[in-house]
């Protein structure tokens, strides 16, 4: 895993280096524009990249972030055509926005999506691979660029850097495409992974939502909050669960007193119940601090000492779930989404029981 993420990251961030490296060398040099307005496109470029990296939590709650990190390393690529293609000042700056946008969107998605692929302690050696890899392709780019514009031009090398950025979220989408499944799972995922549920499980009820003309109204939902560390795992699965479950009776929230992002494995156990988790995303626990809920649920020891105190008459419940992204390895690690996923289910259906 750690050797694919350098290799998707070296491609990734070919097109910001070519750009970064000799955007300025070519305005002035080919294109001859003025030092005041090379410098005016260079701010407007750099200004934008910290509101396009804030919105990044917006992209991967609506997108997830797999798909966050695809598109904007693909959008990058294209991004990069106008400055390779159209040798004009307008061309240029449009190059610069875009490619410093993107590359902020992606750098952020892609550490997100990376560091919830490994547990814990690993994500030091993620954050290590990812900057020596940024670090090597700068170097490649800016030091063989030189000469490489010597030989095939300016224009060139920046098809070149689009072709690679292209190339990286190609090589992304391949090594990536099912998530952090085991390898047995990846291309056996489809319908009938949706309409059957596990071995060993059972299925899931389909909840209708709303009533029959003639009905009465359904009163109105119980209000539970799910709270964990991170809200990347056990509080996303049993969100998800809860709501198949019983999401007639209940109104379901999650959140977490560290948010990070919802974990690919949580994504890809939920698949396997037919339950699509994509919609959640992480929050932070201070978001619902002030509402009423009826029931607030801990499932990590973590999260039970930093439960805040919520007003009106919760019922505060804890759930002792251990933490799947600890589990060393990928397919033990996915068997333990399972095994979780499972149990969480099996809590749920008995407090339902016990609810009614």
């Amino acid at each position: 895993v750690l050797m694919l993420i350098g290799v998707v990251r070296l491609l990734q961030v070919a097109g910001i280096a070519s750009t970064s490296a000799f955007f300025n060398v070519y305005l002035d040099a080919e294109l001859n524009i003025p030092t005041a307005q090379i410098g005016l496109v260079t701010a407007v470029g750099r200004l934008l990249a910290a509101p396009a990296a804030l919105v990044t939590p917006l992209l991967t709650a609506r997108m997830g972030e797999r798909s966050a990190v695809f598109w904007s390393s693909l959008a990058t690529a294209l991004a990069m055509l106008p400055l390779a293609l159209v040798p004009h000042l307008a061309a240029a700056g449009l190059t610069f926005v875009g490619v410093v946008g993107l590359s902020s969107v992606r750098y952020a998605a892609s550490m997100g999506y990376f560091m919830a692929l490994v547990p814990p302690r690993q994500r030091g050696a993620v954050a290590g691979v990812t900057e020596m890899a940024a670090g090597f392709s700068f170097t490649a780019m800016t030091f063989g660029g030189g000469y490489l514009i010597a030989v095939i031009g300016y224009r060139s090398l920046f098809l070149l850097g689009a072709a690679l950025t292209g190339l990286g979220a190609l090589v992304f989408a391949l090594a990536f495409r099912a998530g952090t499944e085991s390898r047995q799972q990846r291309g056996s995922r489809g319908a009938s992974a949706r309409s059957a549920p596990a071995s060993g499980t059972t299925s899931v009820p389909r909840v209708r939502q709303g009533h029959r003309e003639g009905e009465l109204p359904v009163q109105a939902k119980e209000r539970v909050l799910i709270l964990c560390t991170a809200n990347s795992a056990r509080s996303q699965m049993a969100e998800g669960l809860l709501r198949a479950l019983a999401g007639d009776r209940y109104e379901v929230f999650s959140a977490g007193a560290r948010p990070s992002v919802v974990n690919p494995m949580a994504v890809a156990a939920m698949d396997e119940r037919g339950i699509d988790i994509r919609g959640q995303h992480s929050k932070h626990l201070n978001e619902f601090i002030g509402q009423p809920f009826d029931y607030v649920i801990t499932v990590c020891d973590t999260a039970a000492e930093t439960c805040p105190a919520f007003p009106g008459r919760a019922t505060r419940i804890h759930w002792s779930f251990s933490d799947p992204a600890a589990v060393e390895g990928e397919e033990a690690r996915m068997a333990a989404f399972r095994q979780v996923r499972d149990a969480i289910e099996a809590r749920l259906r008995q407090w339902l029981a016990e609810d009614r």
